[in-house]
């Protein structure tokens, strides 16, 4: 059923039929993959890696099941993200003036007042979310640049201590 369904045009009575059998058997590795692969067609990211992670929760050696559940996984994202729609990485920001700053302080080396706009900024930031690592991290580094080592090492033991001593 599920191939004539596909062949004539509607993938949607596929991933039904395929469903349908999974109700029967919510193991069989075969028909989930067979899933998988037609909503991969289909453009059903979401759906595509709920359905490679219960391949690999069943088997999890299978390495083309993780591959695949990855790769839906990037493409759902690109999509909800608006990674498809965007002709830049501004358009991605919403708050373009934010986006200029970024951009701004990417580029050149900050001194004197624009430095320490830049720590009030970040740790204005930092004090709405302070578990925040990468603001953290940044006010270190600020502070690095300017020169005020004691407080950049406080910084950057936080953000060592938010990351449980990983980052």
């Amino acid at each position: 059923m599920k191939e004539a369904a596909v062949a004539a045009g509607w993938p949607e009575i596929g991933v039904f039929a395929l469903q349908t059998l999974l109700e029967e058997n919510p193991r069989d590795v075969k028909v989930l993959r067979e899933l998988g692969e037609l909503y991969h067609q289909t453009g059903q990211s979401d759906a595509e890696v709920e359905t490679y992670n219960r391949i690999s929760a069943i088997d999890p050696l299978d390495a083309e099941a993780l591959r695949r559940g990855k790769d839906a996984s990037a493409r759902a994202s690109m999509t909800t993200g608006g990674w498809t729609q965007a002709e830049s990485y501004r358009d991605l920001i919403k708050d373009k003036e934010a986006a200029i700053s970024l951009e701004q302080q990417g580029r050149m080396k900050l001194g004197g007042e624009s430095l320490d706009q830049q720590i009030a900024e970040t740790y204005e930031r930092h004090q709405a979310q302070p578990e925040n690592v990468d603001l953290a991290r940044k006010l270190g580094a600020l502070n690095e640049e300017k020169e005020d080592l004691e407080t950049a090492v406080s910084w950057y033991q936080y953000a060592s201590e938010l990351t449980g001593g990983s980052g």
